[in-house]
């Protein structure tokens, strides 16, 4: 067996351990972002749910900030809650 066969061999093994460390890491890093996408799906659920169970009233206001946020800011001056 010559020398140069076990160096060629030993590249060979190198890479095939460099492409699955990759893919492992790859596949670690896209369950990580699907569980941070779940969690903050989970945190502004429980957001509304918070802001609904404070009144039906303030959540209709939150979702019209999001249609007309100049309204918003004219009904908060005629009607201060948090003051």
């Amino acid at each position: 067996m010559n020398l140069d066969y076990v160096l060629f061999g030993l590249i060979l093994c190198g890479a095939g351990l460099a492409g699955a460390c990759f893919r492992s890491e790859y596949v670690l890093l896209r369950e990580l972002r699907a569980t941070e996408r779940r969690r903050e799906r989970l945190m502004r659920e429980l957001h509304l749910d918070r802001l609904s169970a404070q009144g039906g009233d303030r959540r209709t206001a939150t979702q019209t900030a999001v249609m007309n946020p100049a309204q918003l800011a004219i009904d908060e001056v005629a009607r201060p809650e948090d003051a």
